[in-house]
C-alpha cells in the first residue's frame, strides 16, 4: 500500500519509517491518506470535504490520546478547577467562531496538555507570545455568524418583565 505524504508524493510504510524514524514515521503514516491524496487536499464535493474534515478530526483526536502520557495527564488534571470548568463548558457549547483565551499562568507542560486535550475535543488551538508572555487560545472552527443564526436573547426586555421581547 502507498499513501500520500504532506509533500503530495506517494510512499510505502517502510519508506515513511526509514525517512522519519519508527515513532514519527508511524505517526506520519497514520496521518497520510491512501489513494494518492495528501491530508487536507481538496476533494471536489462538499459532502466529501465534510467527511474528510470529520476523519481528520478523528485522526487528530486519536493521535492526541496516544500522546497524552501520565505526566501530561497530571499537568491537565492540575489545572485550576475554575479554568478546567470553563474549558469543559467551552468545548461542550462549541459555537462556531467562538474563542477563549487561557491565562498566561499556564506552564509549558500544561499548555502542551491543553493542546492535546483540545485535539481530543475537536477544538482549534494556538499558542501566541514568547516566554513568560505565552498564551493559548482555544477556538471552534466556523463562522461566528453561522453560530448566531438563533435569535439573540433580549436581556433588557427580560429584566423589565416585558414578555413580548419588544
Amino acid at each position: 500500500e502507498r499513501r500520500a505524504a504532506r509533500d503530495g508524493q506517494d510512499y510505502t510504510q517502510s519508506e515513511f519509517l526509514e525517512h522519519y524514524g519508527v515513532s514519527r514515521g508511524q505517526a506520519m503514516w497514520d496521518e497520510a491518506l491512501p489513494g494518492g491524496q495528501p491530508a487536507g487536499a481538496a476533494t471536489g464535493s462538499a459532502a466529501a470535504s465534510a467527511q474528510d474534515e470529520a476523519a481528520e478530526r478523528q485522526a487528530r483526536a486519536a493521535r492526541a490520546r496516544r500522546a497524552m502520557d501520565p505526566g501530561l495527564q497530571a499537568a491537565l488534571d492540575g489545572l485550576e478547577q475554575e479554568l478546567r470548568r470553563r474549558m469543559d463548558a467551552f468545548a461542550g457549547d462549541a459555537r462556531p467562531g467562538s474563542r477563549v483565551k487561557l491565562p498566561l499562568s499556564l506552564s509549558a507542560k500544561q499548555r502542551k496538555a491543553v493542546h492535546l486535550w483540545a485535539d481530543m475535543q475537536g477544538l482549534e488551538h494556538r499558542s501566541f507570545g514568547y516566554r513568560d508572555r505565552r498564551r493559548l487560545h482555544l477556538s471552534v472552527q466556523g463562522d461566528a455568524a453561522a453560530g448566531a443564526a438563533e435569535e439573540e436573547f433580549d436581556y433588557g426586555a427580560w429584566a423589565s418583565g416585558d414578555e413580548s421581547g419588544k
